[in-house]
């Protein structure tokens, strides 16, 4: 079939075909236009959509409403029954010369029972202290699943910014060497120089083309890793805001390593997680000791009932009766039972402050250690800086050698290498800084 002699035939066909294609077209760039978003609105973006965060919510949920079950059991219990029998007729009982009334065949009644517990040997308030502990541990646990949540889009925000930003390094430096390397091939042409000077240009070209693709690989990671912590499409088009080249204000002072420790310690949510756990754990040995103990309830009962069974002689019509007593209960054979479970919380107790005490000394070290990064990526940053200045002075030199005529343009692009190289060890000296502030702020509580 000919397809431009049908156009040509029916130019409305023509005209849907050219709007299909635009339309094609602007939908294959919308697709392709990366999302510029700040690292704010990663944040925010993660928070809401990040499935391991929403679980440690829900769960967090899910102790509250339990803390709120324990605390009910101090509400007095209150039951209302009803119930209706068909008794078999029997003999009228005669008792003497007294002939009694026949047996009544139907019974009804309806009864409103209540019950406080008095003493339940701390049953009760150590079940509410365990589980308000439990919340309380809960809501720390969120709390560190927001902070890591947060480091890890920060991380991850940066090492997008990172790959960008080196990428865009390459493709400078490849504009640059396919300049050099047309120079070269036209004074090869010209008989100036040895086809061995074209092969070298050809070569720092090609490696540097090389460089090019991981770098392309290792953004296009970047942003799928940072799609998927925020919780959009792995594959969407994102991309972060236009890097600074500038150091950051924690570069300017290093943080006091005692004041940090401190500060972690008293800030960390683990820290006041597992205090909490260990305090819920307290709260389980006197719950398992309350078995030791009798329980003491007050009890008292409203029955309606037709006939009452404490009326004699029995009547066809409602009764209302009423009894309040109090009552004492305690499973004696369930003390070695009971003893057991004691010795078996004092034991998980005893591992939950020994593993508080653990916990201490790991984030004492990890934040030593994150001050220590943190002072090293300022002065990296200051070296990186300084080698980059170096790295342009000699650039620029062995371009003034080669267009004098003293230097090879090998060497003008080993040059053009090494500054490829400062510029790239600067980017990466930058971002890690920012991943460096990332961690100690994380690493104190903030």
């Amino acid at each position: 079939m000919n397809i431009n002699r049908t156009y040509n035939q029916n130019p409305v066909i023509l005209v849907l075909y050219l709007v299909l294609c635009l339309i094609g077209i602007h939908a294959a760039a919308q697709e392709q236009t990366p999302v510029i978003m700040s690292l704010e609105e990663c944040i925010e973006t993660g928070l809401k959509n990040n499935t391991a965060f929403l679980s440690a919510k829900l769960k967090t949920a899910g102790l509250a409403a339990h803390a709120d079950a324990m605390r009910f059991q101090m509400i007095p219990s209150l039951t209302l029954t009803g119930s209706y029998f068909r008794l078999s007729e029997m003999d009228a009982a005669s008792i003497g010369p007294v002939t009694l009334d026949p047996p009544l065949t139907n019974s009804t009644s309806f009864k409103l029972g209540l019950q406080q517990p008095l003493f339940t040997g701390f049953r009760i308030s150590s079940s509410i202290q365990q589980a308000e502990a439990s919340y309380r541990a809960g809501l720390k646990e969120t709390e560190k699943s927001t902070k890591e949540l947060i480091f890890s889009i920060e991380t991850a925000y940066w090492n997008v910014t990172r790959a960008r930003e080196t990428l865009k390094v390459i493709e400078e430096n490849i504009l640059q060497m396919e300049a050099h390397l047309q120079d070269v091939t036209n004074m090869f042409d010209k008989g100036l120089v040895t086809k061995n000077e074209v092969l070298s240009a050809e070569m720092h070209v090609s490696n540097t083309r090389l460089l090019k693709l991981d770098a392309e690989n290792g953004l296009n990671l970047a942003r799928a890793r940072l799609n998927i912590l925020i919780g959009r499409d792995w594959d969407a088009a994102i991309d972060t805001e236009v890097f600074a080249a500038q150091g950051s204000d924690l570069n300017n002072r290093v943080p006091d390593v005692q004041e940090s420790v401190k500060k972690a310690l008293e800030n960390r949510p683990e820290i006041l997680e597992m205090t909490q756990k260990v305090m819920a754990s307290e709260a389980a040995e006197g719950l398992a000791r309350s078995g030791l103990y009798p329980s003491v309830f007050l009890s008292g009962n409203l029955t309606i009932a037709d006939p009452s069974q404490r009326a004699f002689p029995q009547k066809d019509e409602f009764t209302t009766t009423w009894e309040a007593g109090v009552f004492l209960t305690m499973d004696v054979g369930r003390i070695p039972q009971v003893l057991a479970q004691v010795s078996e919380t004092e034991s998980q107790a005893g591992q939950l402050r020994n593993t508080l005490a653990q916990l201490r000394e790991a984030l004492t070290l990890e934040t030593v250690q994150v001050c220590l990064d943190l002072k090293k990526a300022g002065e990296k940053v200051t070296a990186a800086q300084l080698f980059v200045h170096q790295a342009e002075e000699n650039s620029k030199n062995a371009t003034e050698r080669y267009q004098n005529g003293i230097a090879l343009n090998s060497e003008r692009m080993d040059a053009d290498l090494v500054l490829l190289q400062a510029r790239l060890n600067y980017t990466q000296a930058l971002i890690d800084l920012k991943i460096a502030e990332a961690a100690y702020m994380k690493a104190v509580g903030d």
